[in-house]
């Protein structure tokens, strides 16, 4: 639950421009998610921080970040958030 907590705080920073904070709350979400095999949660905050990686006009690492969602959705059997990511 904080590490989905952690990334709703990112999208809510980056909503606010605060694109430092916001890359923060990521990775801290991130350093929880590889204690644990929450594939969907994981998804999730990969494919805000793709959003960050975009916002903050880095388009390659939004896409490497966008690949990685799509993989984790799919783990956890998501084939609709695979196909919107």
């Amino acid at each position: 639950n904080q590490a989905l907590s952690l990334n709703y705080l990112a999208l809510a920073w980056q909503e606010l421009g605060n694109l430092k904070q916001a890359n923060q709350a990521i990775d801290q979400s991130l350093a929880l998610l590889d204690r644990t095999n929450d594939s969907s949660v994981r998804a999730r905050t990969l494919n805000t921080q793709g959003k960050l990686f975009l916002a903050l006009g880095q388009p390659e690492k939004a896409v490497h970040s966008w690949q990685a969602a799509e993989v984790a959705y799919r783990q956890s059997g998501d084939e609709l958030g695979a196909i919107g990511t």
